[in-house]
């Protein structure tokens, strides 16, 4: 999500990826190492990431704060931007910045009308969800799709989270199959989390690929390095690469 490290890059070589996902917190100048690690830009997705929790953010704060980083990312070739991240969890703004899905709709549909006007180069994606019924932390899913459906026609493209533990739900639509939920949009498919959380190495990544069909146009796998993830980062803290990328290739 952050800055990338030297480590990370390797990382991907090493699996030999060709798609790639960033936040804005990244610096724009990582698309020119991406492309050097084999990952043109019109490969890469970039999410509209800003700290949502417990306050208010209006449309047009949030479009301020992502104005900049969306022309730096346009200016190197990257045109696809996710809009914000799971916006059906509390820690990501429900109850404060929208109090329902509808709110989220008319909230996500200003930030798009500011970045189209902007950028006219720009394409926007409906966020992933967080998947999974309603807890005290997030709504249901599939109330928030259900609710959002004509914004995300509006969207250029959809966004879908992934998460299995159990090899056998890799492709069931509660958990590793989750993008099927998004197949009735009739829109592109970008799998922008996806990881198995387990604590096991061999993730079985190169078998959940395997599973996809289109609309999915890539898969992007949770976390190149992150030590609020262990169980799932390729590459620890201290450098050293996991067997993860090694059993892509």
């Amino acid at each position: 999500g952050g800055e990338i490290r030297e480590t990370d890059y390797r990382c991907l070589t090493l699996a030999n990826l060709k798609a790639a996902k960033l936040t804005t917190e990244a610096n724009p100048d990582s698309v020119d190492v991406l492309r050097n690690c084999g990952i043109l830009p019109e490969n890469i997705v970039v999410r509209l990431f800003a700290e949502m929790s417990s306050r208010q953010v209006l449309p047009n704060d949030f479009y301020d704060w992502m104005k900049l980083p969306i022309s730096l990312f346009l200016a190197r070739g990257v045109n696809k931007f996710e809009v914000h991240n799971e916006p059906n969890r509390m820690q990501e703004g429900y109850g404060f910045s929208w109090k329902s899905p509808c709110q989220f709709a008319q909230w996500y549909s200003a930030v798009v009308y500011l970045i189209r006007a902007n950028h006219p180069g720009a394409k926007v994606g409906f966020p992933g969800l967080s998947p999974g019924p309603t807890d005290a932390g997030k709504i249901d899913q599939q109330v928030f799709l259900d609710t959002c459906s004509d914004v995300i026609g509006l969207s250029d493209f959809v966004c879908a989270h992934a998460y299995w533990t159990d090899p056998a739900l890799m492709a069931h639509i509660d958990h590793g199959g989750n993008w099927k939920r998004y197949v009735k949009y009739n829109k592109d498919v970008y799998i922008t989390e996806c990881s198995n959380p387990s604590i096991t190495e061999d993730k079985r990544y190169k078998q959940y690929l395997s599973t996809l069909t289109s609309p999915v146009k890539a898969v992007h796998f949770f976390v190149s390095s992150s030590p609020a993830f262990p169980y799932e980062a390729w590459v620890s803290e201290d450098g050293i690469v996991s067997q993860i990328p090694y059993l892509l290739r």
